[in-house]
C-alpha cells in the first residue's frame, strides 16, 4: 500500500482476500517451482477452496491474502495541484 501513498493517493478501502489460497500457492510456486497453472489443479481449487474460502470471508475480514484489493482516492483540488502530483510521480 506503500505504493498507493506514494503515488499520492489517499486510502479509501483495502482489504486482503483468497486467505487460504497462500498455502497451495506458496506449495506450488515456491516450493515447487510451478511456473504455469495445472487446469486440472485449478478446476479442483475452484470447486473446493474457494467456496471454502468464500464462506469464511463473508463472515471475517482476513488478516492476510494472497490478494489485495486497495481502492484509492486522487484528491486534486486544481489542475495545477494534479500536474504537481503527476510531475512528483514521473520524475527520476
Amino acid at each position: 500500500m506503500r505504493k498507493v501513498r506514494d503515488a499520492n493517493f489517499d486510502i479509501v478501502y483495502s482489504s486482503y482476500f483468497d486467505m487460504l489460497g497462500i498455502v497451495p500457492w506458496y506449495l506450488l510456486n515456491t516450493l515447487g517451482g510451478a511456473v504455469k497453472f495445472d487446469p486440472r489443479l485449478m478446476s479442483v481449487y475452484d470447486k473446493i477452496f474457494v467456496p471454502i474460502t468464500r464462506w469464511i470471508e463473508s463472515r471475517i475480514s482476513p488478516p492476510i491474502g494472497k490478494n489485495l484489493i486497495v481502492v484509492g482516492y486522487c484528491g486534486a483540488r486544481s489542475m495545477d495541484d494534479a500536474a504537481t502530483r503527476h510531475d512528483r510521480r514521473t520524475d527520476g
